[in-house]
This record gives C-alpha cells, structure tokens and sequence, in this order.
C-alpha cells in the first residue's frame, strides 16, 4: 500500500511516497520539499498542490493523501488557524485537493506534532505504554500516546506544548500572539530573534553552527532555550508521567555534534530539576529516531491507521 505524506512545516513543505511493507512498517521511497519564502496560505496551497501532482507521475495509482500542518487542527480534519501563515484559517485539505487535481484523492488532515508523534511510537520497539513527544522546530508543538493511541483531546488540538506559560512576559511574540510561552523562549524563531536583538543578522542555522563549533555566546543562547524547554516538559512528566519523553525537530538535528547535544542535554536536565518531587524518575528521555521526516511518515500513517486517533 502506497501513500503520499504531506508535511507543512513554517519553512518549508515535505512531501513523499511512503509504502507500507507487509509488516505495516512505512518507508519513504520519493520526497520532495519546496521552500515558504512568503508565509501566505496561497504559497502554501501552490506548493502542498505542486508536491502531490509531481509525486503521482511517479505512481498515479496513489489516491490517499496524508497532511501534517503547523497550527490547530480540528477531529475533523479542518485547519481553524495556522499563526506562521497569513490567511491559513478554516482550510479542508480534502476538499481543495479534490478541486485542484482529483475528487478521487482522499485526504486527511492532522496537526504536525501529532503527527511526528505517531511516526516515533510506531517506530519505537518495544512500544511504550505512554509516550510524550517535543517537536522542538520554527515552532514547538507535540502529542501524547496514551494506551497505544494519540490523545487529541475534546477538539483535535491536544499536544500544544509550545504553548504551556513558563513566565508572564516574554521578549518573542509566541505565533499564538500571546507572551510567556515555552515557544517564546526555546524554537528556532525565538533563538533567532533574541541572538539578531544586538544588531546581529543571523539565521537559526547559523547560530547553530557558531553554537557546535565552540561560540560562548551562542552556546549559553542555546543551553538558555534549552533549559526553557525543559520547564515546559517538567510540567508534562507531572501531570501525565509519561514512560518516553521524545524532543526532537530540527533544532534537535541542526545542533547535533558527534553525539553530544547542547540543547537536549540541557532540556532534560531542566526537566528532571523542575519536575514534581518524586515524579518522572524512571521516564525516560530520547532523541527524536526520525527528525526530518517524522511529519511525512506520521501524515501517512494517520491516513492509513485512522484506529490511532481517540
């Protein structure tokens, strides 16, 4: 069984083939990804469009479509409101897609950090039992397995946990327009911007490269992020106790240095200081095993095992 995995992420979209062996494992056999330089719902819609056409000449048996998208995202597959993109409010992929190449594509539509977190359980072996996974990129989102199922919550939107409130001010302005939460202080967005506020002009990339090969003052900005973070998380281990802690993303990749991780490291220190006393001591903490493609891999699977979402 083949289908194509969308992942609409705040800097680019991602896009693949993946194939479902005769043990259910999903492999991804194309990809392609096109920048958002703009950040507009239309640059967005070209691109996730452009994706899927190219990759049915590849195989144009394929007629189900998996989306991962940055943003809140309904049980019913409906985007209320992306905040990375202009005009990215109340879109039914499913219904647009049929429109612009095929009613006989079925799609279905989920929140990215959902989606990264069916990519990493159905990988894990041994599963856990619980799991709570950090997609630490442009923006922080996440999910949570409980009882080998995602828990979506009593609107879809479970999993924000960019959006948990570590302080009541912050510098960044979180993409929900709101101050204080653990996006505000440890994404890729928010190391930008406070690394550029003394008239530096840097990407994230950059400063991760400065960061790896030694910069003081960029490894203090990232194990600050880092730590953060690890508030946000502290905050899950005491209220759900979960068996897996996963952070990954590509502020996790980008900051990877011969094995060891700056970032990670100082999220799970955080965590494990600020935790509830007692609580978290045999949670276990891992690095994402899919960084870059977790999005395609889980919108693939949320197509095709609808039996994970509760």
């Amino acid at each position: 069984m083949r289908v194509i995995g969308i992942d609409i992420g705040g800097s680019s979209i991602k896009g693949g083939i993946v194939e479902f062996n005769e043990l259910d494992n999903p492999v991804i056999v194309e990809k392609i990804s096109l920048s958002n330089n703009e950040r507009t719902f239309n640059e967005v819609k070209y691109n996730v469009i452009e994706i899927i056409k190219r990759l049915r000449t590849l195989d144009e048996t394929i007629t189900r479509v998996g989306i991962s998208t940055t943003g809140s995202v309904t049980k019913n597959a409906l985007v209320r409101n992306a905040g990375l993109f202009s005009e990215y409010r109340n879109i039914c992929w499913d219904e647009i897609i049929a429109k612009e190449i095929s009613p006989e594509i079925k799609s279905w539509t989920i929140n990215d950090g959902q989606a990264f977190t069916l990519a990493e359980y159905e990988l894990l072996n041994p599963k856990p039992i619980s799991l709570a996974n950090f997609v630490v990129g442009t923006g922080i989102g996440g999910g949570l397995i409980l009882y080998d199922k995602i828990w979506t919550g009593n609107t879809g939107t479970s999993g924000a946990f960019g959006h948990i409130k570590i302080a009541d001010h912050s510098d960044v302005i979180c993409s929900c327009r709101k101050q204080g939460c653990v996006e505000a202080f440890a994404s890729a967005r928010a190391i930008e911007f406070l690394w550029n506020k003394s008239g530096r002009n840097n990407t994230f990339n950059d400063i991760a490269k400065l960061a790896t090969s030694g910069n003081l003052a960029a490894i203090n900005l990232i194990m600050q992020a880092g730590k953060a973070l690890g508030i946000g998380i502290a905050n899950v281990i005491s209220i759900f106790e979960p068996e897996v802690i996963v952070i990954g993303g590509g502020v996790i990749t980008a900051l990877e240095n011969n094995g060891s991780n700056i970032y990670f490291s100082e999220a799970v220190k955080s965590a494990q200081g600020n935790v509830f006393l007692r609580v978290g001591k045999e949670t276990q903490f891992i690095k994402s095993t899919n960084p870059l493609n977790g999005g395609i891999l889980g919108a693939a699977i949320s197509v095709e095992k609808r039996g994970f979402l509760f």
